[in-house]
């Protein structure tokens, strides 16, 4: 059963660290250096796919993954329906020129599938870390698209309808 009240809390959340991901993503002269805030727009960014995710996951269950592997980007998408998996992953790898075999939609989700825990802790040695901005924000906004057009289409009784819609709008 959907539990549209939390998805929105958890929608809201998540627009919030995105709308904090692009005022950390700002660049500044301080004398004659340039600054950033890049390791916390990373953490904005992927914790707002997170809660996006889990926001789509009490859209269709009513609930959300919990526990120790809870911030997993994969295990939060393999764990949603066919058909929103396939609305997220639509046109979701990057365009630019790749210098490597080109990857998939869930080779990059894979990439980025710890990049919350990781990079919160960007302090640590040893940590490789790496996270491709273009792909998390275009996933983020698809996340986003799509729970905001299943919550204000949940006055149907199947929310499956909804988000079907969504994907019929896609396909035109």
């Amino acid at each position: 059963m959907p539990n549209i009240q939390e998805a929105k809390a958890f929608l809201a959340h998540s627009l919030e660290f995105y709308a904090a991901f692009e005022r950390t993503s700002e660049y500044w002269v301080v004398g004659d250096q340039i600054r950033s805030a890049h390791t916390p727009a990373i953490v904005c960014l992927a914790f707002a796919a997170e809660l996006g995710l889990k926001s789509l996951h009490l859209i269709e269950r009513g609930k959300y993954p919990r526990g120790r592997d809870a911030h997993g980007l994969v295990l939060l998408y393999k764990q949603l329906s066919e058909e929103t998996r396939y609305l997220i992953a639509a046109d979701g790898v990057p365009l630019y020129p790749q210098y490597v075999t080109p990857k998939t939609f869930l080779d990059y989700l894979t990439d980025h599938d710890q990049v919350f825990s990781k990079w919160r802790y960007a302090c640590e040695p040893g940590e490789d870390l790496k996270a491709n901005e273009s792909f998390l924000k275009k996933l983020v906004q698809k996340i986003h698209s799509i729970a905001q057009h299943a919550i204000e289409n949940s006055a149907e009784e199947d929310i499956g309808a909804a988000v079907s819609g969504r994907s019929r709008l896609l396909i035109k």
